[in-house]
C-alpha cells in the first residue's frame, strides 16, 4: 500500500525549497539590478548621440546649432519648426514629422519634462506611455558648474522668445538616470556635452518620488543620495570624481 509524505519528510522538504529560495532570489534580484543599470548606461550613451544629431542638423529647426536643455521628451516628441514658421508646430496626435532622436520608452521615463514649452504630440495617447524604463527615470540637469558656480543650460537662443524661449544652449547639456527604488538599481548615471558618462553608487538613505508624465505634467524629486548637487537634479558638477563618481569606460 503506497503512503504519503510523513510530516518530517514534508518538513524537509520545505525547508530545503526555501534555502534553495534563499538563495537563488538574492541572485535573480541583483542579475534584474545589474540588467537595468547596463540598460540606462546605454540609454545614456544614445541621447548624447541624439543631442549632437539635434545640434548638427538643427532639429528643431530653430536655425541655430544648439543643444535641447530643457527636457528628454522632446527628443523624440518634437515636432521641429519648417519652412520658416515663426510659430512652434500645434500639438499633435499622430508621430508624423517628430524628431524620433531617441527611443519613446526613453522619452516616456521622463521625470522633468517641460511640454509646456513645445507640447506638440499627445502623451496620453497610444504614442507613448509615461512610465520607468527599465526601472529608470531620465531626466535634464537644469544647471551645469564649468568652473565659476552654477550656470544655467536653460537659455533663449531664439533670441527675444520668438520661437521656444529658454530650452537651449549652445554648448552644453547634462542629462541624468537615476533608479525608481533601489531593488531597481543601485547606480545613478550621469552624462554632459563632454561625452562620459559617470556612475554613482546610492546610499540607503536615497528615495524618488515620481509621477509619470501626462500630456502637460509629470516629475520628480530626488533626495538621499548622499550627495547635494544630485538631490533634485539641479546641477551638473564641475569635477564629477572629486565628489565620489566613477568615470565609465
Amino acid at each position: 500500500m503506497r503512503r504519503g509524505f510523513t510530516l518530517i519528510e514534508l518538513m524537509i522538504v520545505i525547508a530545503i525549497i526555501a534555502t534553495l529560495a534563499a538563495i537563488a532570489i538574492p541572485a535573480l534580484l541583483a542579475s534584474q539590478r545589474t540588467s537595468n543599470e547596463r540598460n540606462a548606461s546605454a540609454s545614456l550613451k544614445t541621447i548624447t548621440t541624439a543631442e549632437a544629431d539635434f545640434r548638427v542638423n538643427d532639429k528643431d529647426g530653430n536655425r541655430i546649432n544648439d543643444f535641447w536643455t530643457s527636457d528628454v521628451f522632446a527628443l523624440y516628441g518634437l515636432i521641429p519648426i519648417t519652412a520658416g514658421a515663426t510659430t512652434i508646430a500645434a500639438d499633435s496626435s499622430s508621430t508624423a514629422g517628430i524628431v524620433k532622436l531617441i527611443e519613446p520608452s526613453v522619452a516616456g521615463a521622463d521625470a522633468a519634462p517641460n511640454l509646456g514649452a513645445y507640447g506638440n504630440i499627445t502623451v496620453a495617447s497610444s504614442i507613448i506611455v509615461g512610465s520607468p524604463k527599465a526601472g529608470f527615470i531620465y531626466r535634464t540637469f537644469v544647471n551645469e558648474d564649468s568652473g565659476g558656480g552654477a550656470s544655467t543650460l536653460l537659455n533663449d537662443t531664439d533670441g527675444a522668445s520668438s520661437l521656444y524661449g529658454s530650452v537651449h544652449d549652445r554648448v552644453r547639456y547634462a542629462v541624468m538616470a537615476a533608479p525608481l527604488t533601489l531593488s531597481d538599481g543601485r547606480l545613478l548615471f550621469i552624462v554632459n556635452a563632454d561625452n562620459a558618462l559617470w556612475k554613482y553608487s546610492l546610499p540607503a538613505g536615497y528615495t524618488v518620488t515620481y509621477t509619470a508624465m501626462s500630456d502637460t505634467a509629470g516629475g520628480s524629486t530626488i533626495t538621499g543620495t548622499g550627495n547635494v548637487l544630485l538631490d533634485n537634479a539641479t546641477t551638473f558638477p564641475q569635477a564629477p570624481g572629486s565628489i565620489g563618481f566613477s568615470k565609465m569606460d
